[in-house]
């Protein structure tokens, strides 16, 4: 940048909004906007100082915001430099909801916020030598001989300074000023058509990731695909798991996808689901770590609401089912909201070792058909399934096994509750 050619004396504000400014230049200054300026401010009391090459004026101009840089009076620092910092906050923002979505966004709203956010920042960075080169520009188009002014005789002859006489020439920087100017411009320029390139690289490699994604869930999803590609008959047809872990059979309208997870705290989870067209048909079995009692059965049958708010619906009608003898509950749901509406119906049922949730949901919402309730009437579990067995009691003074203090603390640190075992009931 073009070396400063001022030192500044002192500040100081009268009457509102007037602003007196002294100055010390280090040769005479011979460039001035004052008439694109909006106040007009006027420049006195100039005389030599007692360095060889120094002028010192008074400047007066009616706005709260006046700077002296390389020569140059002007008007609005303060009010760009809280503009580009509202920008740099807005950025910012942008950025941070990208990488911090709100609660319950999908991964596509969470990679379309990340794109916008990244978008928005580089391109911001981007502006930045262009807006640096337009700036230059209307400072050089602003070099104007300063005109002497006064509030009784104004006047348009050229000031003079000190016995400097009139300031006819215009200010020119230094050659080292223009160079380091260029060269700040192009490191500049560089490193942000670099971020530029880097960030457009990584948003389309993201959205063509989750374009491959989709593909391939919407290709699963497709009873045509699946039939073609891997010879699944298409149609109604009974699934029947009779795997030691999980027993149970249902009837589903396509072939269906498997899914097997874990938990960090123990247990495991056997997802089984079928699309067609937009609805879903699936059954869930939770097999927990420690079993379930007839308790933690009892509460499960009224979590109808809880499982709702879950997946951000609301229950609008309940009622007791049975199958196989094992109690169980039916309720119906529908959307919260109208932008994304979804509506569905979940059977929950318990035995002494398992969870099932048998469900239906369609988005957007529509109507339950026959083929619902031919799914849900479907589910059966095998005759040899044990119903959950009431809470074991521990007494006072009994000292646990290894074995059962290991199983009571891992349901203290589940449940948040301290059970009582009755030890004649232990092995």
């Amino acid at each position: 940048m073009p070396k400063t050619i001022f030192r500044r004396r002192g500040v100081r504000r009268s009457g509102g909004a007037v602003q007196e400014l002294w100055v010390d230049f280090r040769r005479p200054i011979a460039s001035h906007q004052a008439g694109r300026q909006r106040f007009g401010p006027r420049l006195e009391g100039c005389a030599r100082q007692r360095q060889p090459d120094a002028v010192r004026c008074r400047i007066l101009c009616q706005s709260g915001s006046v700077s002296v840089r390389d020569g140059l009076v002007t008007e609005g620092g303060k009010r760009g430099g809280i503009f580009l910092l509202l920008i740099v906050v807005a950025v910012t923002a942008i950025g941070y909801i990208g990488a911090h979505p709100v609660a319950g966004a999908t991964r596509e709203q969470r990679a379309a916020a990340m794109g916008t956010g990244l978008g928005t920042l580089f391109s911001f960075f981007f502006a930045i030598p262009w807006i640096t080169v337009a700036i230059r520009h209307v400072q050089r188009r602003a070099k104007q001989p300063i005109r002497q002014t006064s509030s009784t005789a104004p006047s348009s002859q050229p000031i003079g300074y000190g016995g400097y006489g009139p300031a006819h020439t215009k200010a020119k920087p230094t050659a080292q000023g223009n160079r380091n100017l260029w060269i700040g411009l192009g490191v500049g320029g560089g490193v942000c058509a670099l971020l530029l390139v880097l960030g457009i690289a990584f948003i389309v490699s993201a959205v063509k990731k989750q374009a491959r994604r989709a593909e391939v869930r919407k290709m699963m999803q497709d009873p045509e695909w699946r039939e073609k590609h891997l010879g699944e008959k298409q149609g109604w047809q009974t699934y029947t798991d009779a795997s030691p872990l999980y027993g149970f059979s249902v009837e589903l309208p396509n072939p269906p996808i498997k899914q097997h997870q874990g938990f960090a705290a123990g247990g495991t989870q056997w997802i089984v689901m079928a699309h067609r067209d937009k609805e879903t048909y699936s059954v869930v079995t939770i097999r927990p770590a420690l079993g379930v009692d007839s308790q933690q059965a009892e509460q499960l049958l009224r979590s109808a609401d809880q499982v709702a708010v879950g997946m951000q619906a609301r229950v609008t009608s309940q009622r007791p089912v049975t199958v196989g003898g094992v109690a169980g509950t039916e309720f119906v749901y529908e959307s919260l909201a109208d932008k994304k509406s979804f509506n569905g119906r979940i059977r929950l049922f318990a035995t002494s070792n398992m969870i099932f949730q048998v469900g239906w949901m369609v988005s957007p919402r529509a109507p339950l058909t026959s083929d619902v309730t031919r799914f849900l009437d479907s589910f059966q579990l095998p005759e040899s399934v044990e119903l959950p067995k009431p809470p074991t009691r521990l007494e006072m003074n009994y000292t646990p096994p290894p074995q059962l203090e290991f199983k009571v603390r891992s349901f203290e640190e589940l449940t948040g509750e301290s059970p009582q075992t009755d030890p004649t009931t232990q092995p």
